[in-house]
């Protein structure tokens, strides 16, 4: 596959995770087992309640190794993890700052901090995969 068309399904991919991020920190109320097309066992291990704020560091892991890849075409790593960084905790203060207005939602500084997390670890992973393959 060449290599135009193999970052085309990446940055695809990005967006489609970041999507996913907003509109399950969107959706009318914060139960999971309401998304009927959700695996069940994922619904119900999110909706516990000691997971609500930590269930928000999954989707943000591979948001970082996603993103860590999308923006990769750039020389410097650290600027990889910089603008990633940057862009990641923008997305999640986007998403708690509008469930701020939406009923029955609420904004939770905790899910910043677990998303940021998260975040961190898939852009570790994203660092670490970067210089095992030299790439």
């Amino acid at each position: 596959m060449n290599t135009n068309k193999l970052y085309t399904i990446i940055f695809i991919l990005f967006l489609l995770v970041s999507i996913a991020v907003l509109f399950f920190s969107w959706t009318s109320s914060p139960a999971l087992t309401n998304v009927r097309w959700l695996p069940r066992w994922i619904a119900t291990w999110a909706d516990k309640e000691e997971n609500m704020n930590s269930r928000t560091a999954i989707p943000m892991f591979l948001w970082g190794i996603v993103a860590g890849v999308t923006f990769s075409r750039s020389k410097s790593i650290s600027f990889v993890i910089i603008i990633s960084l940057i862009i990641g905790i923008s997305l999640l203060m986007l998403a708690e700052g509008i469930q701020y207005y939406l009923p029955y939602r609420h904004a939770d500084w905790g899910d910043v901090i677990w998303g940021t997390i998260g975040l961190s670890g898939g852009l570790i992973v994203f660092a670490m995969g970067k210089w095992v393959f030299k790439k």
